[in-house]
């Protein structure tokens, strides 16, 4: 395998890295936005109401028991609930295609930290000598003496 220049690999690397990255994150928007309904059916907050015997007529249960009888307008249940039956607003799907970039990103940079190759290790190498002193470039005089 023929060795690719320091400097053409870095390149090549922040390519790659920037290209994964929004692929990353537009995946997880996308991905959260359009599994949102799926999830909300899947627990149990349905079109046609609250499913009975799901984990959605749990919580509605415990809701209304905490409450005195009601559940608060407002609260969790009654937001999923109204997603569930008339879908995501605007705002709602905002804030889920958000939290789902986040996810994405975040799966990205632990990818990053699983599966670094070769000549990462060799990059963070060059990085632990110029931190040590022993940098294969000359070093730039210092500017201090040339404000004083």
């Amino acid at each position: 395998m023929e060795a690719v220049p320091q400097e053409q690999r870095r390149k090549r690397n922040s390519v790659n890295m920037r290209v994964g990255t929004i692929a990353a994150v537009a995946g997880g928007a996308v991905g959260a936005v359009a599994l949102a309904p799926v999830a909300l059916g899947a627990v149990g907050f349905t079109s046609a109401g609250i499913a009975a015997g799901s984990y959605a007529a749990s919580m509605i249960s415990a809701a209304a028991v905490a409450n005195g009888g009601g559940v608060a307008a407002g609260s969790a249940v009654a937001v999923l609930q109204s997603a569930g039956a008339a879908g995501l607003s605007g705002a709602a799907t905002a804030a889920v295609g958000g939290v789902g970039a986040a996810a994405g990103a975040g799966l990205k940079w632990l990818g990053g930290l699983i599966f670094k190759d070769k000549e990462d290790d060799e990059d963070d190498e060059d990085k632990k000598k110029c931190r040590n002193g022993n940098s294969p470039y000359p070093r730039l005089p210092e500017l201090s003496s040339h404000f004083a």
